[in-house]
């Protein structure tokens, strides 16, 4: 299959990289429709709930998702969401009959040991399938201090990791998948502040068939 970049990605697979958050529901007939910020425009994405992708941890192989496949018959892989392979190790379920995924499951799987994070996923305006980790980039305005991102990231539940070789006040955040808010929240919070030039989660993608 053909990868497929959507609107905004940065490369495909690690998408909006340098974009803002994502993660406010669209208050209209449209109950299932979020938002995310390019900058301070607003694109829309539309939460797929018969789907869920997962970001492992580094010794997950795919021994393990199969077993974690055969602990609920509802759910099948799909195959082009399975990259145990590399690192991001990323992978996606859907269940059988389109039906939705309870948020139930969804939080049963957020509580495994080798489970980093656990999203529904969403279709773009591309019908590109994009799926959510717990990884947000942020660049920081001029006036706005390291040790002051430092204070935000733990009020939220965020683990700093590596600032950006080319680009100065670039970070990734993890969000930890214990906390209230989930990256697309998280990093659209954080852009709210006015404090950071941008503020994105980050997707990863594989376009669908249509």
């Amino acid at each position: 299959m053909t990868p497929k970049i959507f609107k905004h990605a940065a490369i495909v697979l690690v998408l909006a990289g340098s974009f803002a958050s994502c993660g406010k529901k669209v208050e209209s007939e449209e109950s299932e429709t979020f938002y995310y910020y390019h900058f301070d425009e607003k694109i829309f994405l539309k939460q797929v709930n018969d789907k869920i992708c997962f970001r492992f941890t580094l010794d997950a192989c795919e021994e393990y998702l199969l077993a974690l496949i055969s602990s609920d018959a509802s759910l099948r892989t799909i195959p082009s969401f399975f990259f145990l392979d590399r690192e991001p190790r990323l992978a996606a379920l859907e269940s059988k009959n389109g039906r939705q995924i309870s948020l139930a499951t969804v939080e049963s799987f957020k509580k495994r040991e080798k489970i980093v994070s656990v999203e529904y996923m969403y279709l773009n305006d591309y019908k590109a399938l994009v799926g959510l980790n717990d990884r947000i980039t942020v660049k920081l305005k001029e006036t706005i201090s390291y040790e002051q991102l430092q204070e935000m990231a733990e009020q939220n539940h965020c683990t700093i990791g590596e600032e950006n070789l080319y680009v100065k006040n670039q970070f990734t955040l993890y969000v930890c998948k214990t906390s209230n808010s989930n990256a697309m929240q998280t990093a659209n919070m954080f852009y709210e502040t006015g404090l950071f030039e941008w503020s994105s989660p980050i997707f990863f993608s594989i376009a669908t068939a249509h």
